[in-house]
């Protein structure tokens, strides 16, 4: 999928390309998914990971920043 966005780099990073490459790599994985009988989750690993929740800290460089951000998201009661 790299190789593609790459190739239609000239064509923008955003909007309806990526929306439409976005959905071809859903469907593949879906696809893939049912071939196998199995969960899509399991495809890349094979492996079941417990992950209880999920912080998206993508906007945040300062590693206070990300602690401050990350324990509310683990234990709301431990508010920062």
């Amino acid at each position: 999928m790299l190789e593609i966005q790459k190739q239609l780099h000239i064509f923008g990073r955003g909007g309806p390309l990526m929306y439409g490459l976005s959905a071809v790599d859903i469907a593949l994985w879906d696809i893939a998914g049912k071939a196998a009988n199995a969960p899509v989750h399991q495809l890349p690993g094979g492996g079941v990971v417990d992950l209880p929740c999920y912080a998206g800290l993508i906007r945040f460089s300062d590693p206070a920043l990300v602690r401050a951000n990350v324990r509310p998201a683990i234990s709301p009661h431990l508010a920062v």
